[in-house]
Formats: C-alpha cells, structure tokens, sequence
C-alpha cells in the first residue's frame, strides 16, 4: 500500500507539471503544438483551461450593460425637446421653515 500511494502522488505532481509546462506552451507560443515534448491531450485541456480563464476574466469585468438609461424616442412634430435643470446644494444652508421677525 506504501509503494501505491508514493506512486500515485508522484504520478498526480508529474501530471500536474506536464499540465503547466503545455498552459505555458499554449500561452506564449505562438505554436504550441511544435512544443518539446507536446502531447495533444494535454494542450487541449491547456487551451480550455485559458479559455475558461478569459470568459470568466471577461464577464467579472465587464459591465453588464452598455449605458444605464434606455434610448430616447423619437419626438413628435413640432415639440421641443425637455430641459432639465441641475441644481448642487452642497454647502448651501437650507430651512425648511420660514420665521418673519
């Protein structure tokens, strides 16, 4: 049982560096199939591996929509269109009661 367990750990650490020597491939070589020592299973589970690391870098940084208000439409004949008057209060003092002395 000894000997099957050190066996199986240093297969798994063995797969587990051949797995990132083809991410390395696929990411910085333009051919990684002409790689030293390229197998075609793993460079396959390499290229899916990146491609689930852009689709999930994409959708957490992108935004989710493309503008927050919905497009206006058209206005009729011979209508002006709205105004809309910004007014900043910052460090105006306000009342909300008004005393005559």
């Amino acid at each position: 049982m000894f000997a099957l367990g050190k066996t199986l750990k240093y297969t798994i650490w063995a797969s587990m560096g051949l797995f990132w020597y083809h991410m390395y491939l696929v990411v910085k070589k333009d051919k990684p199939e002409e790689g030293f020592l390229a197998n075609a299973t793993f460079l396959d589970a390499a290229k899916f591996a990146r491609f689930m690391y852009e689709d999930l870098t994409q959708l957490l940084t992108r935004p989710p929509v493309q503008s927050l208000l919905m497009p206006r439409p058209p206005m009729p004949q011979g209508h002006m269109p709205f105004k809309v008057l910004v007014v900043n209060l910052n460090g105006t003092l306000i009342h909300s009661e008004y005393k005559v002395r």
